[in-house]
């Protein structure tokens, strides 16, 4: 793909309006501090449903889990860190969202984070439950378990975007969602379902990214 055309109407991207540094792209996307991006003219505007942490300049990838608290967060960051390296850096904001109201505003999973940190991957914040303008404004939407799959399914009508379950992005056999860190059994060791979640994230946001010209094409 040729990146130095921004203005190309056959690019299935929606690009920045304004200049953006890897030190705008590290900041947290679901945080209130993100600069207002020029406003769009209604007429010219994708979707109906805005709120706001939306934005009209970046094309969004929304992933989604029961909780919002471990696997869609871990996704988030990871195919933050994928996309950094990639052509694609500055034209694609990724954020987390949980699909069960009662885990709204909850610290994220301690134990996750600390599974991470100890491989230099950080998740911070609180999970937030998925609204309709969430799922509206997103152009690819991967549910990462069967609780996230039946949430879009029952929102369909506002979805305008590509929804796709993580593990089509997963080598053939693979399930067709990321492992729940709780649900486990009694005598499984925690740690190596928490390496399973991990090697299983990266392979998949990997291969999402591979994937992203055909989704957004579509």
């Amino acid at each position: 793909m040729n990146n130095t055309d921004n203005t190309s109407s056959k690019s299935p991207f929606k690009f920045p309006t304004s200049g953006q540094t890897r030190e705008t792209q590290s900041m947290d996307f679901d945080s209130e501090s993100i600069p207002t991006p020029t406003p769009t003219p209604p007429s010219q505007r994708r979707v109906s449903l805005h709120h706001r942490y939306q934005s009209d300049d970046l094309t969004s990838i929304l992933f989604l889990s029961k909780r919002g608290m471990s696997r869609s967060p871990l996704a988030r960051e990871i195919m933050r860190d994928v996309i950094s390296n990639s052509s694609y850096f500055g034209r694609i904001r990724t954020f987390a969202r949980g699909v069960t109201p009662a885990y709204d505003q909850c610290p994220l999973d301690g134990r996750m984070k600390r599974h991470c940190e100890a491989i230099g991957i950080y998740i911070n914040g609180f999970s937030r439950f998925s609204t309709l303008p969430d799922l509206a404004g997103a152009e690819v939407i991967i549910n990462l378990d069967h609780e996230s799959n039946l949430f879009t399914q029952k929102n369909a009508q506002v979805i305008l975007g590509q929804v796709r379950p993580f593990g089509s992005f997963l080598p053939g056999g693979c399930s067709p969602y990321v492992s729940d860190p709780y649900e486990r059994p009694d005598d499984e060791n925690v740690d190596q379902r928490y390496d399973a979640i991990v090697s299983s994230v990266r392979i998949g946001c990997q291969n999402l990214l591979n994937e992203l010209p055909a989704l957004l094409q579509v």
